[in-house]
């Protein structure tokens, strides 16, 4: 059980906790192998949603299955806890299985027209609307992302940055 005291000895702080839909919303901040425990403990299915905040070099994260990222964005930013709203690059929107003490990416809502741009930039044809979110995927992959994997295992992350990169190359000629 997280106490004011363990609170008070660690990086790890309970910051939240909005009702969403009938339901409580615990929201953690920079969790601890601690928190992964009492939250998989209490959660759904293992999975929790997190936001990472590249301006405050913060993660906030919380159970998947009771709020949607920008429901928890609304609340953090309302209270000035996050830079913005869930559509700018400085805010890494993610989702991670739990086990043991900790957490790993398994996908994120930012990335999904990532197979997209594969599949036209091999058929050789013009990004169209596309070309939108190719530009977003180079602005967030030029974003130092590194203080996130102090509380989730970003493995994903980099492997859709490969794979971006991999896009970007044949899109570009290189």
């Amino acid at each position: 059980m997280i106490t004011a005291k363990n609170i008070l000895n660690t990086c790890e702080e309970w910051v939240s906790s909005p009702k969403v839909r009938g339901s409580i919303v615990n929201i953690y901040e920079n969790p601890g192998s601690s928190d992964y425990k009492e939250l998989n403990k209490n959660i759904t299915r293992g999975v929790v949603r997190f936001i990472a905040d590249a301006k405050s070099k913060k993660v906030f994260v919380w159970d998947a299955y009771l709020a949607i990222h920008v429901e928890v964005a609304n609340k953090l930013s309302s209270e000035g806890k996050i830079s913005g709203s869930t559509y700018r690059n400085s805010l890494l929107l993610g989702e991670a299985n739990l086990s043991g003490g900790g957490a790993k990416m398994t996908d994120s809502d930012v990335f999904g027209h990532v197979n997209d741009l594969m599949k036209i930039v091999k058929a050789k044809k013009p990004l169209g609307y596309l070309k939108e979110y190719f530009d977003k995927y180079e602005e967030i992959f030029k974003t130092d992302w590194s203080f996130v994997s102090r509380y989730v295992n970003c493995q994903y992350l980099t492997d859709m940055k490969n794979k971006f990169n991999e896009i970007k190359s044949l899109y570009l000629g290189n």
